[in-house]
């Protein structure tokens, strides 16, 4: 998604992406949390924190990669969710397996793996269904 502010009502535009962001993440996070749960990898409570480092992590270094790569790291085509898909999995895969030496690595990358499939399920239904 690209604004070019062209006037002040471009700037009311930014406002609206920023919460839209904001509630994503905060979904993203409560949900992946959810999943750990179900998978009883970690109780509700570590869940959430864990959750929140992982997705806040790979949240900044998807503004990282955009900055710098930008096509290749876009929600503009399927290969750009696959790119990020696999960056999102390699941070949070390494924060939770960081958070929980003691799990084994499987179990780990098994939770990773689902509860990013999840989340990128609504993420392409919230941002990209209508831009492939």
């Amino acid at each position: 998604m690209k604004f070019f502010l062209l006037d002040g009502g471009g700037a009311g535009l930014l406002y609206i992406g920023l919460f839209l962001l904001l509630v994503f993440t905060a979904l993203a996070i409560l949900l992946e949390a959810l999943i750990m749960v179900m998978f009883k990898y970690n109780l509700f409570k570590k869940a959430l924190g864990h959750s929140s480092v992982a997705n806040l992590a790979s949240l900044a270094a998807g503004f990282v990669l955009i900055s710098s790569a930008e096509d290749v790291f876009n929600l503009d085509d399927l290969s750009g969710y696959a790119a990020f898909f696999g960056v999102t999995v390699a941070i949070e895969l390494l924060i939770l397996y960081l958070c929980n030496k003691q799990k084994p690595f499987q179990r780990t990358l098994l939770v990773c793996v689902v509860m990013n499939l999840v989340t990128y399920f609504f993420l392409y239904l919230f941002a990209g269904a209508n831009s492939l």
